[in-house]
């Protein structure tokens, strides 16, 4: 089978059993935010305008869990139906 297009419709939690928190869980990133800030705070423009060394070490510490993480069953699925598809 060929097609031209695919598209895969998922949620953040397929990404939980490769160790990076969903977007509601308790560690998820709209649950854990700074010290002094909640998550929906820092990911505001007016919050990196008035403290962005605070925003960056948010978002820093995020692309380190995603830098450590690898694929999961589920992404692997995903690779062999595209695979499969083209």
């Amino acid at each position: 089978m060929s097609v031209k297009n695919v598209t895969f419709l998922t949620g953040a939690g397929i990404s939980a059993e490769s160790g990076i928190p969903t977007f509601r869980g308790p560690e998820g990133y709209w649950s854990v935010g700074s010290r002094e800030y909640q998550p929906q705070e820092m990911a505001t423009y007016a919050m990196f305008c008035q403290h962005p060394d605070e925003v960056w070490k948010w978002y820093l510490y995020r692309l380190g869990v995603c830098q450590d993480a690898s694929p999961n069953d589920g992404h692997k699925a995903l690779v062999e139906l595209e695979t499969y598809l083209q």
